[in-house]
Formats: C-alpha cells, sequence, structure tokens
C-alpha cells in the first residue's frame, strides 16, 4: 500500500523539480539565451554557466530535498489483506517477535 504525501509536501516538491529543471536551462543554455536576446547575463546566470560541475552538483543535491519531502515513514505488514502493523499508526517500526506473534495469531503454524 501506498501511503500518499501530504498536499502541502506534493506541492513543495513539485516547485523544487521546477526550479531544478530551470537551474539545468539556465545552466546549459542561459548565457547563451541573453547573448542572443542582446541582454547582460545577470551575474547568477554567469557563474552557473562558468562552474557548471557546481551548478550540477547543488541541482543533484536538491532532488534529495524533494523526495525527501515524498517519504512519509510509512512501514505496514499485511497477511492475507489484514494488517499486521503499522508504523503511522503505533509510532513505532515493530520487533521481529512482534511481528511472528501477529503471524501466528493470525494462524500461521511455524515449521
Amino acid at each position: 500500500m501506498n501511503h500518499p504525501p501530504s498536499d502541502q509536501n506534493a506541492m513543495i516538491a513539485k516547485v523544487i523539480g521546477y526550479i531544478q529543471m530551470a537551474g539545468f536551462g539556465f545552466m546549459l543554455f542561459g548565457k547563451t539565451v541573453f547573448d542572443l536576446l542582446s541582454l547582460p547575463t545577470p551575474k547568477l546566470i554567469a557563474y552557473m554557466s562558468e562552474n557548471k560541475l557546481n551548478t550540477f552538483s547543488i541541482l543533484f543535491m536538491v532532488s534529495f530535498l524533494s523526495s525527501q519531502l515524498h517519504a512519509t515513514g510509512a512501514f505496514e505488514v499485511y497477511f492475507n489483506g489484514q494488517m499486521l502493523h503499522s508504523k503511522l499508526q503505533q509510532g513505532q517500526i515493530p520487533h521481529v517477535s512482534q511481528i511472528v506473534s501477529a503471524l501466528e495469531a493470525a494462524g500461521v503454524t511455524r515449521a
């Protein structure tokens, strides 16, 4: 079962994705676009164009932030459609003995 992130986190992650794509565009084509338009290149765009490795690294790290906004921390154990444990409901990851006990209560026997 997939637990979706909150609407706020999903929206922030989407905005971060758009900013990231714009950053890649400015890094690769920004200086050229401003030159073609006969406009002075902003200092940030010039820096991004001249320091592509640094810019790429920063934009790559931003993707980690975006992915963390999608993480819900859900960990659930199901057996035959029956929930045996939910980290979201109980606030903790189960110990192996708890899972074994829940499986035995659900009718599973040890071999």
